[in-house]
């Protein structure tokens, strides 16, 4: 039977996602109001290097107040996007320091901008998507491992770049064994696995892998109506190989907290921790 779905959502993190996932439960206040938006005062805000980012006053019209709250907040989530994003760009650098060591000073400096301006158009990118309901089709990943690519491209040896592709896909080829490896003891810890059913699962998941199930290689911690995410997504790789109870539960898990359903998608936007920062070969 499936249990009482409760109306909050109980999220316990770390680090910068709990500052993300506290932004973004604060977009709602965009539908506040507009009386109750006046007077607001605006959130601390850093100018950028451009001096694109400056603190502005609360308009006392309540139609630009609400529009000017969504820009503060959009701004805001950016910068902390930022941030969450930078070690995914150290692990590139780290990599392709490992594998091309022939590049020049200036080429270095030239990868390091590309990667970080791929930082911050993947967080734009991503906070745009945020607020047109929730729809996620970017890969913060994919961006940055693009964008330094292409850059590394005319300043490599063609011995490298076979180097740097080889570990690039042998990162990606771990991280997706993990991912499964996670997906499996997920489920177990919920419905009470077989061996032949961890093993069916498992194959199945390796047959029909998608790269966006990767995300599952992290455990955030997030708890929705006292249950971890359902891996729901993966579902023709999983119902089938159920019992009857096993598919009731996992019925009722999917209902309470289900990914799709609940449109939780912070721990998509998780990377393989804080990793190594930019060397100083990069000249930074």
């Amino acid at each position: 039977m499936a249990r009482a779905i409760r109306t909050c959502v109980d999220v316990s993190t770390c680090g910068v996602l709990a500052a993300v996932v506290a932004i973004c439960g604060a977009w709602s206040a965009a539908t506040t109001r507009a009386e109750d938006l006046r007077g607001i005062a605006a959130p601390a805000v850093q100018a950028g290097p451009e001096g694109g980012d400056r603190d502005e006053a609360a308009p006392e019209d309540p139609a630009e107040a609400a529009a000017w709250l969504r820009k503060q907040q959009m701004r805001q989530q950016r910068k902390q996007l930022e941030q969450f994003f930078m070690p995914i760009l150290w692990t590139e650098l780290e990599v392709a320091r490992n594998t091309c060591s022939s590049l020049s000073p200036e080429a270095r400096k030239q990868v390091l901008a590309a990667g970080r301006t791929a930082v911050k158009n993947a967080a734009e990118e991503q906070v745009a998507q945020q607020f047109k309901a929730g729809v996620r089709t970017a890969d913060p990943r994919r961006m940055i491992q693009k964008a330094v690519a292409a850059a590394l491209e005319p300043h490599v040896t063609a011995e490298e770049r076979t180097a740097y592709e080889a570990t690039r896909r042998q990162r990606v080829a771990r991280r997706d064994r993990a991912a499964r490896i996670r997906i499996i003891a997920l489920l177990d810890r919920q419905l009470d696995l077989t061996g032949s059913q961890r093993q069916a699962i498992e194959a199945d998941l390796e047959k029909r892998w998608q790269e966006a199930w990767g995300r599952e290689v992290h455990d955030s911690g997030v708890q929705v109506n006292n249950y971890p995410p359902a891996p729901d997504f993966a579902d023709p790789c999983i119902a089938p190989h159920l019992n009857e109870r096993q598919r009731e539960e996992w019925a009722a898990w999917r209902e309470a907290a289900g990914s799709q359903r609940v449109g939780f998608h912070a721990r998509g936007l998780h990377h393989d921790g804080q990793g190594l920062q930019a060397d100083n070969w990069w000249g930074n």
